[in-house]
């Protein structure tokens, strides 16, 4: 798989190199439990493991590319906090070296090493690799189907390909606009004219998704499950909010938030959109699978409906485009290296640019992890699961917790902790604080003492 890299030492010796420092920067970026979505897909990993599992009218119970992995995590080494986000870390860091693979087969290796730094510091990336959300394992998944597509052109055409269409079929079962990437990825077979590689990836594809509404149909006898589900998520707050301005949603929401330079995303749009320009001039050979890559999917996001039958915005969020960046890191690591072979003298500068991008995409990381959300919360309860362990507290009973996330993430937080409800006997009560923050009192011993 890295026949590319390997002709020439230092471009090998860059690889790895690009591939450490993605994991290290996503380690110095690490956020954790954040108490919001993450709670929900643990909460169905969790049933998945103990083999507790139901459908649900919810669709955080239906990402089962997410929820299964994270079930066997869970069931191998238990649950905790690391074992929480280990797989969208991991899922995170294998996305770059598997970015530059796929790369060096489009673009060439040194376009691909430029390419792969972009990602190991884009800002979305590193925020988001150790959270439980689904967009860096769909990312993975996207990669890793890309990578067996390009494989086709050259050996076992049909298992490849194929095999590809099974994974961008996970992929979709991880985040549903995954399938506008499968979606590109067939027009490209068929505007080149691989007939059979585009009925491979496409049967494989359907294969995954035809089985996954088998299940349905024999899990809660409604075959259509999974649409019937999403018209319920129509009516969420957060879908409903996306609709009430669809002039500023549909034409400024994205371009803004990818745009302007913000905490969020760094400098690397702003990079991106400079260097894309290039691409009017001069195109790599296989731009079109590039360009259909970051297009379709990007157009679905942002004038697509999530509904059938009625035109429904889809929400708005940073890292739902996140997978969008990966082709035009590549596009933007082929022009920069055309422009570097044609112009020599422009290598220095080019390189000092993209050095200044990846510092500010770091510090844009580091600067925002465990902020926004209910990170506060989950500060609290943290600190209290620490005291816990420390003090050998058995039992906890929770006190105004109304939607039970509180005791959600004390049972990630401190899986050992015994949770009482009602008014049973515990050793800790935890409640809410003037401000509504959690705030603990342990009730054991000779009299109340806070542990906050």
């Amino acid at each position: 798989m890295l026949e590319k890299f390997r002709s020439d030492r230092v471009n090998l010796v860059l690889f790895f190199s690009i591939c450490v420092a993605g994991f290290l920067m996503r380690l110095a970026c690490t956020t954790g439990l954040i108490g919001s979505d993450d709670l929900a897909y643990a909460h169905f990993a969790r049933l998945i493991a103990g083999f507790q599992y139901v459908p649900e009218s919810i669709h955080y119970a239906l990402r089962f590319g997410l929820t299964i992995p994270q079930a066997v995590i869970y069931r191998l080494l238990g649950v905790h906090e690391w074992t929480t986000f280990v797989l969208p870390l991991l899922a995170s860091a294998a996305s770059v070296p598997l970015l530059m693979i796929v790369g060096a087969r489009l673009v060439g290796p040194r376009a691909a090493l430029l390419a792969g730094v972009l990602l190991a510091s884009f800002t979305v990336s590193l925020r988001y690799a150790t959270i439980l959300v689904p967009e860096p394992v769909t990312g993975f998944y996207i990669l890793l189907a890309l990578l067996l597509y390009l494989e086709s052109d050259s050996r076992r055409p049909l298992l490849l390909a194929l095999s590809a269409g099974l994974i961008l079929g996970l992929a979709y079962l991880t985040k549903e606009s995954a399938a506008f990437v499968g979606l590109a990825v067939f027009l490209d077979a068929v505007l080149r004219r691989k007939w059979s590689a585009a009925c491979c990836m496409a049967g494989g594809a359907l294969a995954i998704v035809a089985i996954e509404h088998a299940y349905y149909l024999a899990a809660t006898g409604d075959l259509l499950f999974r649409m019937h589900a999403m018209k319920i998520h129509e009516q969420s707050a957060m879908v409903l909010g996306a609709n009430q301005n669809l002039s500023y949603r549909l034409i400024k929401s994205y371009p803004r938030m990818m745009l302007i330079p913000s905490r969020d995303f760094g400098v690397h749009s702003i990079f991106v959109a400079i260097a894309l320009l290039s691409l009017l001039r001069w195109r790599p050979p296989r731009a079109q699978l590039l360009l259909l890559w970051a297009t379709v999917p990007l157009l679905y996001l942002n004038f697509g409906s999530s509904s059938l039958t009625h035109f429904t915005a889809l929400p708005v969020a940073d890292r739902y485009i996140e997978f969008i960046y990966v082709p035009l890191f590549v596009l933007v690591g082929a022009v920069l290296d055309h422009s570097m072979e044609r112009r020599p003298w422009s290598a220095r500068p080019i390189l000092a640019c993209v050095a200044m991008v990846v510092a500010g995409g770091l510090w844009c990381g580091y600067a925002t992890r465990q902020s926004g959300w209910r990170i506060n919360d989950v500060a609290i309860l943290r600190q209290i699961a620490n005291n816990v362990r420390q003090k050998q507290i058995n039992t906890v009973r929770f006190v105004g917790d109304s939607d039970g996330r509180w005791k959600e993430e004390m049972e990630i937080l401190a899986p050992s902790l015994r949770i009482v409800s009602g008014s049973a006997e515990a050793d800790l009560a935890i409640g809410p604080d003037a401000t509504g923050l959690p705030s603990s009192v342990s009730i054991s011993g000779t009299g109340e003492k806070s542990l906050r």
